[in-house]
């Protein structure tokens, strides 16, 4: 293939993969890594592909690959790294990352906050809490916009019992605009809570509003409609819940 056709071919590959198509990119990095199977880029690009789709052996063996090819390549380490989180294996995922940052050039602060993210998600899941907000503060200092870091790390004072850092956190990430609708939904429903437990049952039904106009879920309609039931704990709503239930029933027993 010529060099032209082939940058074409993996330029049309990549356009899928943002588009959110990617069983189409998939299939046209396959065809491609067919024709140049050392092209380490492709076995990059596949690997990337075959990770959204959860085809974590096939990843795994693309991203070494990759690596085997061109050892100076970042993005094979991240994949590695994603692969190993999602299994348990968390010193394995420390390693990829780490080697994913050493191979990040400096001056690609997005790219470095992403991976700084990963190890705070990574801290957090092995209980180093501290690390864990040192890495997300980490990533927000390399590129302040960034709203997954700054959820992270609300999410992660609130489960530290710093209820008004987080507020404040919330707040401030739901002032962005164009936010991804999943971290819009978390952060309101989150926020809403917040302000519920604080006794704001308006500020609360807004939020739980907005999260609403995001995704509909049960939780989320039954809070819009009484603020009061998001002070609860999740044990106390379901104990709440299932004794309302109850009496409901040996209602509907007694009339018949």
């Amino acid at each position: 293939m010529a060099e032209t056709e082939s940058e074409e071919f993996l330029a049309a590959a990549r356009e899928a993969l943002e588009a959110g198509r990617t069983v189409e990119g998939a299939r046209l990095l396959e065809a491609l890594v067919q024709r140049e199977p050392e092209n380490a880029l492709v076995h990059q690009e596949l690997a990337t592909a075959w990770v959204r789709l959860a085809r974590y052996g096939a990843a795994v063996q693309a991203a070494r690959r990759a690596l085997a090819l061109d050892p100076q390549l970042a993005r094979p380490h991240g994949v590695l790294a994603w692969v190993a989180l999602n299994q348990g294996r968390y010193a394995e995922a420390e390693t990829e990352l780490g080697a994913q940052l050493a191979a990040l050039p400096a001056e690609d602060l997005g790219s470095r906050a992403a991976v700084y993210n990963q190890l705070g998600f990574l801290y957090y899941r092995r209980h180093r809490y501290t690390e864990a907000e040192g890495a997300l503060r980490r990533a927000l200092e390399l590129d302040p916009d960034r709203p997954i870091p700054l959820l992270n790390l609300a999410l992660l004072a609130l489960q530290q019992g710093r209820r008004s850092e987080a507020q404040e956190m919330l707040e401030h990430l739901l002032q962005q605009t164009d936010l991804p609708p999943e971290v819009e939904h978390l952060a309101c429903f989150t926020l809403g809570q917040l302000y519920a437990r604080r006794g704001r049952y308006a500020d609360a039904r807004a939020q739980f509003a907005r999260a609403l106009r995001i995704r509909g879920t049960f939780l989320g309609r039954l809070y819009h409609a009484a603020p009061w039931l998001a002070r609860l704990s999740t044990t106390a709503l379901f104990v709440l819940l299932l004794i309302l239930f109850l009496l409901l029933w040996n209602l509907f027993l007694r009339r018949r």
